[in-house]
């Protein structure tokens, strides 16, 4: 699922800028409550999206675009722009994805990512270094994609 601000300026790139960034707030000072874990639920979402790929979109029409009345604007133009640049989002990820984690294979950086932003939402986070090693990791993670999205942003 795109996310979509409500402002017609911030594309699904700038939302998942600003999770990225929420979600390296919270890995440096977990919070417990709902305000930490929306954010990190969207970004399970996205990670989803990345596990299996799926950023394709079938701009088949809506039946508001088939049936159109007379006068009617068209709303087709913000979808299409939506689209391209939530696909621009993957590049980021990738790059997010090679810089931290190299040889691991997405489906392991998927499962990994999902389990410690689970834990970071649950703000009862292991004190043992193995798992702040993990969340350090996790954090230069969200940290090197809200990067790569700023600078698609630019």
């Amino acid at each position: 699922m795109t996310l979509l601000s409500m402002y017609k300026r911030d594309d699904s790139r700038t939302v998942y800028r600003i999770l990225a960034e929420q979600a390296v707030r919270y890995f440096d000072h977990p919070s417990p409550g709902t305000e930490s874990k929306i954010p990190l639920t969207n970004l399970s979402r996205l990670l989803q999206r990345y596990r299996y790929d799926a950023f394709s979109y079938d701009d088949a029409p809506g039946i508001r675009e088939v049936f159109k009345t007379k006068g009617e604007s068209q709303g087709g133009e913000y979808v299409t722009t939506s689209a391209k640049a939530s696909l621009e989002v993957i590049p980021a990820l990738e790059a997010a994805h090679a810089r931290v984690y190299q040889a691991i294979s997405r489906e392991d950086l998927v499962g990994s990512l999902m389990t410690l932003l689970a834990l970071l939402a649950s703000s009862t986070l292991p004190d043992d270094q193995d798992t702040k090693q993990r969340l350090a990791k996790a954090r230069l993670f969200f940290e090197t994609l809200s990067e790569g999205l700023k600078k698609r942003n630019a």
